[in-house]
């Protein structure tokens, strides 16, 4: 069964769970971005449509992502599946306004012409706004970090729409997902062709809601996360090609955990291992463990809400996920990450 634009405003937007994404913007003239919400203009009769099959919040099948990724159902591991784990910084070759191992990424893969174009954000005010640029050179004037959820994958679609055809995305855990729900060709269009190029996830214990988050105070943070937020389960951006964050050491400043996940996410890693651009070094074994416990706990916190709530697998007619049984025990019942 399939559904469109009055389930998705029904299931997403009306129930306040909508993070923009944007996932449904700029392939459909009725959903637009504004100040980092995204709303319906006007109504549309279509009783299926893209915009439901790409919303992260709406009957994602990680088995299906995971299979289309992996060739493996999804599973019950806290990070996901990678082939390499890794404490990672910027390194010698990269350009000196990139100060972290993303934007050395970003900034190698498209000198070498892995990727023909990124799509980075800068802040505006406290709205993330994402462009997409092809001049490796500009890189450094998105690498400030920054608080906030971003409609990445509105700018994916325009880019997809004006011919590229290896766009790097950087996003959110949520933002992956629906990327990922593109790349999985859930409405089978007969002439799809993926043009992601490098995907980075970025870890997310959740993200700020810009539209409330101008006028919170930092140590309120907690009381402005948004609604969607406590619906996700993936911390680490698990269906992406390369995950990155923070490594929380008072010891390694500028440092990050790099997660390799794909072969096209090794060879870029291994590629800008050999042209100088990052250094790695092995992670510790506490840092593992730490990471892991707390994006099970995120994990075990998100599929309680979901069960509970009667909004996964066959608990309703629209659930926001389905979870194979076997893996849904395995984390639900994990002593571990609480």
């Amino acid at each position: 069964m399939t559904f469109g634009p009055k389930e998705l405003q029904a299931d997403v937007q009306q129930q306040k769970i909508c993070i923009g994404c944007g996932a449904c913007v700029s392939i459909c003239p009725y959903f637009k971005t504004y100040k980092g919400q995204t709303k319906a203009i006007f109504q549309c009769s279509r009783t299926s449509g893209r915009c439901y099959a790409f919303c992260p919040k709406t009957g994602v099948d990680l088995d299906k992502l995971s299979k289309n990724l992996y060739n493996k159902e999804y599973g019950s591991d806290p990070l996901g599946n990678y082939k390499a784990i890794y404490v990672s910084e910027k390194g010698d070759k990269a350009s000196k306004g990139n100060g972290s191992t993303v934007s050395a990424l970003i900034e190698f893969a498209l000198q070498n012409k892995t990727i023909d174009s990124a799509i980075l954000s800068k802040l505006n005010g406290a709205v993330a706004k994402p462009e997409i640029i092809t001049d490796h050179e500009k890189v450094k004037d998105y690498s400030s970090s920054k608080s906030g959820l971003s409609p990445v994958i509105s700018i994916f679609n325009e880019g997809a729409e004006s011919g590229y055809n290896k766009i790097g995305v950087i996003g959110a855990p949520c933002n992956i997902i629906a990327l990922s729900n593109i790349r999985s060709n859930p409405t089978d269009l007969t002439d799809f062709v993926d043009r992601s190029g490098i995907i980075i996830g970025l870890f997310c214990s959740w993200a700020h809601g810009s539209s409330k988050f101008e006028d919170a105070v930092i140590s309120e943070e907690r009381k402005v996360m948004p609604l969607g937020c406590s619906y996700c389960h993936d911390m680490t951006g698990e269906f992406a090609d390369i995950s990155v964050g923070a490594l929380d050491s008072k010891n390694e400043k500028n440092k990050n955990i790099l997660i390799v996940r794909t072969e096209r996410g090794e060879q870029l890693v291994n590629d800008a291992i050999k042209s100088g651009y990052i250094k790695t070094a092995p992670l510790p074994a506490e840092a593992l463990d730490s990471l892991s416990k707390a994006s099970m706990s995120k994990k075990k916190r998100s599929l309680a809400r979901l069960v509970e709530e009667k909004k996964i697998n066959d608990l309703t007619e629209r659930p926001t996920i389905f979870i194979n049984d076997q893996t849904l025990k395995n984390i639900t019942n994990d002593k571990g990450g609480m």
